[in-house]
């Protein structure tokens, strides 16, 4: 059989998972019982027809399992799920093949994981600070545009309030270290600065 790759070091990750390091492709992970049914050894040769048989027959059923594994315990954006396969070890082409399937069937959508949050903390934050967090979920700034475009946000001034009573402030009472401090916090929230400075009067 025609060699594909020359196996470069084999490295053991724990008691049972090895990365299999090749000399023209990314790294892969196998289990020990894997390496020795397919004869895998360091410093020897990987054949084209082994290589397609456990992309096919192991790699992709794997990510399958593992992203599934995954969305049980929690819900994932795509671009955090694409992150943690990638830690796995997986191809590129894998991972695009395993987010294909979990659209289709709907176990992931970020459009429903936006929303959700949205349901869940949109009457405490800011739109600016809402788009923030959302991009740091890992979603999709098309995604995000979407979903805060039919959402209908608190006013700001309604906000501050509430924030002004969930942390005990009094602007009346309060020092200047201590307003110096709230001022601080809300900008880092997105609220404006004018609005910031009517309710501290």
């Amino acid at each position: 059989m025609m060699v594909k790759y020359q196996i470069l070091e084999i490295k053991q990750i724990n008691k049972t998972r090895y990365k299999i390091i090749c000399d023209g492709c990314s790294p892969f992970v196998l289990y020990k019982g894997e390496l020795l049914h397919y004869g895998i050894k360091e410093g020897e040769g990987l054949s084209e027809q082994i290589f397609d048989e456990i992309v096919e027959k192991v790699l992709k059923k794997r990510a399958k399992k593992r992203a599934m594994s995954l969305l049980q315990k929690k819900d994932y954006t795509e671009d955090k799920l694409r992150f943690k396969l990638k830690e796995g070890y997986y191809f590129d082409e894998i991972i695009d093949e395993t987010i294909d399937y979990l659209k289709e069937y709907g176990y992931i959508n970020d459009i429903r994981y936006a929303e959700h949050f949205m349901e869940l903390h949109g009457d405490e934050i800011t739109l600016s600070d809402a788009r923030l967090k959302l991009y740091k979920m890992g979603i999709r700034s098309e995604t995000i545009d979407e979903v805060l475009a039919n959402f209908e946000f608190s006013d700001e001034k309604n906000l501050i309030l509430k924030i002004f009573e969930k942390r005990n402030f009094n602007p009346s009472q309060a020092n200047e270290k201590e307003t110096n401090k709230m001022i601080r916090y809300l900008i880092s929230k997105g609220f404006s600065q004018k609005n910031i400075r009517d309710m501290l009067k």
